[in-house]
């Protein structure tokens, strides 16, 4: 026969133990991500990568540029690809592909900087709306190289959409960046 102490003994081990393993399981999904690429404190305008290919090319060549946008801010961004003067956009090869569909965009400006520095934005305004259904796109485009390039760099920055570019305060901060390398004929 089992004596009753035993018993409750074994029913508080039993009641102890359910409550120990119902709170690590809190724990454990407590910690988890949120989903969305980052979790929750993610509060910059997107989150880009760039690709640049190739790298090193020869005058006259073609550069592809691939940037993914994640996680865009409810009130749009605006997308700026900085690069140097030496390389030029190609009419109508920018594309947006969001959720398998391919959208034919142009940037709304090529700008070329003053200042001795000699680099071009292209300006992107890209609203929130575009990226509803899938969260995240891949803006392909792409450059021609004109002139040598000795050791150039390609980058991007997205930021809050706020209006329209302004050259002489660019708010440019690279998120991500690629080597440039463009020959002349008799490199």
């Amino acid at each position: 026969m089992i004596r009753p102490a035993s018993i409750s003994s074994r029913i508080r081990t039993f009641v102890l133990l359910a409550c120990c393993i119902l709170l690590s399981s809190a724990t454990l999904i407590g910690c988890g991500s949120s989903g969305g690429g980052g979790g929750d404190d993610f509060s910059g305008a997107a989150r880009v990568s760039l690709r640049v290919l190739p790298g090193d090319v020869d005058t006259g060549d073609r550069v592809f540029i691939e940037i993914e946008i994640r996680d865009v801010h409810r009130d749009g961004i605006q997308l700026k690809i900085l690069y140097p003067a030496q390389l030029s956009y190609v009419s109508n090869t920018s594309f947006l592909e969001v959720a398998g569909v391919d959208l034919d965009i142009g940037p709304d400006a090529e700008v070329e900087e003053g200042g001795g520095r000699g680099d071009k934005f292209l300006i992107y305004t890209l609203d929130a709306l575009m990226f509803e259904v899938d969260e995240s796109g891949l803006l392909t485009l792409e450059l021609l190289a004109e002139d040598v390039v000795r050791d150039g760099e390609i980058a991007v920055d997205a930021d809050i959409d706020n209006g329209a570019f302004e050259l002489s305060s660019p708010q440019f901060t690279a998120q991500e960046s690629a080597r440039i390398t463009v020959r002349g004929e008799s490199s």
